[in-house]
């Protein structure tokens, strides 16, 4: 049953365009280091801030993202997300720096 709905809805492609308009925003500012991922997993370091100091910060703003492997800003959001949520997180993200 959910796999025929990840079907239906055509959740793989959606997945992956999010997942590259998240890339490419991410990779637009001067701030963002050793950016990396494959659909919407996608992880990230920023420049004079610590991953956890920009957990905070965001946290406080209602988004929620985590800690990976080596100091590495973890973002999976579900799959049903849309560009206005990603374009959000890249505002508020912006506004925080």
């Amino acid at each position: 049953a959910v796999l025929q709905e990840i079907e239906h809805k055509q959740l793989i492609p959606h997945c992956n365009a999010m997942g590259q308009f998240l890339l490419e925003q991410l990779s637009s500012l001067p701030y963002i280091t050793d950016l990396s991922g494959r659909g919407l997993f996608i992880g990230f370091k920023v420049k004079d801030r610590t991953s956890s100091e920009i957990v905070e910060l965001l946290k406080h703003q209602g988004i929620i993202v985590g800690i990976g492997a080596n100091d590495t800003i973890r973002i999976k959001p579900p799959l049903v997300v849309t560009q206005d949520d990603l374009s959000l997180f890249i505002d508020t993200l912006q506004r925080l720096m």
